[in-house]
């Protein structure tokens, strides 16, 4: 049954059935050895995944390289409470559908922004891989952990396709009443928003949590 729904998504991310009923190769179809690369932009709510996402627009922006739909900017409804534009930049589409950002990219897209990528469905990951699989390339940012330190949403699925990934963390929402962590990595969803948390005040409160004492976790996957 796996397999069966691995060859659904294939399908509909690579493959085409045009009017005749015969199968064609679809635009996302990529060349042998020929592969872009995924970044991910990592960390909490109010953290500066969004800055990283507003530099890497302006540049493109004012080499003039930014034209027509060569670069296209999706993010998720539940990513902001003004998900229109990223910064100064306007959102190209705003959407919860896998299939819609898949219906608006061109074969003159050459870089795909999908902003509050974690929210997505599971199959985000089958295009993505899809994305750069024709060369395209492919800059995400994605919500890491929810309040119990587990990965949020489909955050795991697409940290495997990941070429390189930028940390950010941010203020504790309870910084300067009982936490002094500038280094909050977690996230809670609280009156109707969410915020970055460190987990120490409802999970950890014997841990008292002291950003000038941080470790540090090496990871190495392959």
């Amino acid at each position: 049954m796996v397999v069966a729904v691995w060859e659904c998504l294939l399908r509909r991310y690579f493959w085409k059935e045009n009017k005749r009923g015969v199968v064609t190769l679809d635009l996302l179809l990529g060349e042998p050895y020929t592969q872009g690369k995924v970044v991910i932009v990592s960390g909490p709510p109010t953290s500066d995944k969004e800055g990283v996402l507003e530099k890497e627009l302006a540049s493109a922006r004012d080499s003039g390289y930014k034209r027509d739909s060569n670069i296209l900017l999706f993010r998720h409804l539940k990513d902001s409470h003004q998900p229109e534009k990223i910064g100064e930049h306007d959102v190209d589409l705003v959407t919860e559908s896998v299939d819609a950002i898949y219906e608006h990219i061109q074969p003159s897209t050459k870089h795909i922004v999908i902003a509050g990528a974690a929210h997505f469905q599971p199959d985000l990951a089958v295009l993505v891989d899809a994305i750069v699989r024709s060369n395209r390339n492919a800059i995400l940012t994605a919500t890491n952990l929810d309040l119990k330190g587990n990965p949020y949403g489909c955050t795991p699925d697409l940290m495997t396709l990941a070429t390189h990934v930028i940390l950010t963390k941010g203020f504790c929402y309870r910084y300067g009443i009982n936490c002094n962590n500038t280094n909050a990595n977690r996230s809670v969803y609280i009156d109707n928003q969410w915020e970055a948390t460190d987990g120490f005040h409802s999970i950890y409160p014997e841990l008292v949590a002291r950003a000038e004492d941080m470790g540090k976790l090496t990871l190495r996957v392959g």
